[in-house]
């Protein structure tokens, strides 16, 4: 069953969107997958916390802060700010999601920088961040999640967490989000009427062949507009020298 964006979970998404942008371009890690983490981790929820008490906008345990602030705002200069970072501060936006990049940061470009293979380097990365080593390891030595699954589902439940589902579902919801923003990027159609009143300069003029166009139906008169220009062209039949 395929993921959907909910309104619920768009309304959700939004007041985090700038911020989400802000520190996945600090880090050097895609928005959306950003986004599908935080949607399979908390669904924006910024208090969710799990049966097993992992907090926060991407359900942090307290190993997985620690790993944050002891480690992680150490490496660089971008994660300084994070060196007070807990489990308690995964619920604020700046913080949480913050650390959240720094994470993916240190997992894609520095413990798994040697993966060749970007999209290994990406399910070993979210398994990692999920389940930990041991699972990841087996997508980095299989050469990829699918082909590691039935090793993974070998471990004991404790170790693999959901690591035998948890980059699939996360790649699903990253196609979610990419399409939704590369849907919300694209500007709607100009219609003729829309480039009339933008071009109020030549307004009779526009106006002048809508009418003959309408009037004549020999004549077609086609108004383009494409990198701030307007193209009109008059189709007449016959040949004039």
């Amino acid at each position: 069953m395929m993921p959907v964006l909910t309104n619920n979970l768009l309304e959700r998404e939004k007041p985090l969107s700038e911020t989400i942008k802000r520190y996945a371009k600090l880090f050097e890690i895609d928005p959306n997958i950003v986004r599908a983490l935080i949607t399979q981790e908390s669904a924006f929820v910024a208090e969710a916390t799990s049966p097993t008490g992992a907090y926060g906008y991407g359900q942090f345990t307290g190993i997985g802060a620690r790993q944050v602030y002891q480690n992680i705002s150490q490496m660089d200069m971008r994660a300084r700010g994070l060196a007070s970072f807990r489990k308690s501060k995964a619920s604020d936006p700046d913080q949480g999601i913050k650390a959240i990049c720094a994470t993916l940061w240190w997992l894609y470009h520095v413990k798994y920088k040697n993966v060749e293979d970007k999209v290994v380097r990406l399910e070993a990365t979210l398994t990692f961040y999920n389940a930990g080593g041991r699972p990841a390891a087996l997508v980095v030595k299989y050469e990829g999640h699918s082909k590691a699954l039935p090793f993974i589902q070998q471990l004991p439940r404790n170790i693999r967490s959901q690591g035998d589902k948890y980059a699939p579902q996360v790649a699903a919801w990253y196609l979610k989000w990419h399409d939704h923003y590369k849907e919300a990027d694209t500007p709607a159609p100009i219609e003729k009427e829309e480039l009339v009143a933008e071009n109020n300069k030549f307004k009779a003029v526009l106006e002048m062949l809508k009418l003959l166009n309408g009037l004549d139906e020999e004549i077609d008169v086609i108004v383009d507009s494409r990198d701030g220009l307007t193209e009109v062209t008059i189709i007449i039949p016959g040949e004039y020298q």
